[in-house]
């Protein structure tokens, strides 16, 4: 990892702030002091000075990581685990989500425009007012999350999963899923196909 990289002085920036955490030296920075850092200093979690576009942080731990306002467009968070984390009013534009856990994360008005969403845990997650405008959730886990006021236009939602607690923007989006469902073993409902077309119709 290069010493001007934007991880680096992530890394620079939070040693200065807490002596007790230090770099191996080695180059190889292990991706769980975000975890540390988003807990001890949550400023930082929402200054655009160290978080921006771009990052490489596939495999990230940020379990109940503070990323409020925070920059991560065009990042690549595939197999994150952002459980509980409150990523309210951050910019998702085009991030690689893929697989990734956000159970219970909040994502209040959070920018999720063309972001690829492919089999992400979203079980319970805080979806309100978040513009998911041609995401790609293709089977993703929809479990009992709130989409309420969230803006789905040309969102792909083939394959998701979801269940009678999972709220969508309005009463239409919700009878017409039904109508494009199939109901799995467990009692949920799995989306058979969902595309721009269908948001062509219906939209929130």
């Amino acid at each position: 990892m290069r010493p001007d990289s934007l991880p680096s002085r992530i890394v620079a920036a939070f040693a200065r702030t807490s002596p007790v955490f230090r770099p191996s030296g080695d180059g190889a920075v292990r991706r769980s002091w975000w975890r540390a850092w988003t807990r001890t200093s949550p400023s930082f979690a929402r200054s655009s000075s160290f978080i921006g576009p771009g990052l490489d942080l596939h495999h990230a731990a940020f379990v109940f990581a503070n990323l409020t306002h925070a920059d991560l467009t065009r990042a690549n968070l595939t197999g994150a685990n952002l459980v509980l984390a409150n990523l309210t009013h951050a910019n998702l534009t085009e991030a690689n989500l893929t697989g990734a856990r956000l159970a219970s994360a909040r994502l209040i008005s959070v920018n999720l425009t063309g972001a690829i969403l492919t089999e992400a845990r979203l079980t319970n997650a805080n979806l309100t007012g978040a513009n998911l405008t041609k995401a790609r959730l293709t089977n993703a886990n929809l479990t009992s999350a709130n989409l309420t006021d969230t803006t789905l236009i040309g969102a792909e939602l083939t394959g998701a999963v979801w269940n009678e607690q999972t709220r969508w923007p309005t009463a239409e989006w919700t009878e017409r899923l039904h109508a494009s469902s199939e109901r799995l073993q467990d009692g949920r409902l799995q989306i058979r196909v969902w595309g721009s077309s269908n948001n062509a119709v219906v939209h929130a």
